[in-house]
């Protein structure tokens, strides 16, 4: 891995130096990083030699690494209560709380 990077150019080392922290901070190890950069520093060699940057072969390294995120489980619906008494109970709730605090701030300004 290491002849790969001497390989490179100082745009391609500077992008796989970008790929390398967002990684990190996605919370990869050191050993899935490696075998990351194992895969693709091949691709980048090769399209350095056609002339074509890693950025524009990759993408943004945000947009990379983003494919090697931990997928955040969809989490589930917390289920409607819909039962009657329960909707009568918390809107009476609510317009006794509106009435108490009218009736407060009216008790404030006459006194």
């Amino acid at each position: 891995m290491e002849n790969l990077i001497e390989e490179l150019t100082a745009k391609n080392k500077e992008y796989i130096h970008s790929v390398t922290k967002q990684l990190i901070l996605v919370g990869k190890s050191d050993e899935e990083v490696k075998e990351i950069l194992n895969d693709i520093l091949p691709q980048i060699i090769e399209g350095q030699k056609s002339g074509i940057i890693a950025r524009k072969l990759l993408g943004a390294p945000t947009e990379f690494v983003a494919q090697y995120q931990p997928k955040v489980a969809d989490r589930p619906v917390s289920e409607k209560n819909e039962n009657p008494v329960l909707m009568w109970l918390d809107s009476s709730l609510l317009f006794l709380g509106f009435i108490s605090l009218l009736n407060g701030v009216t008790a404030l300004i006459t006194s």
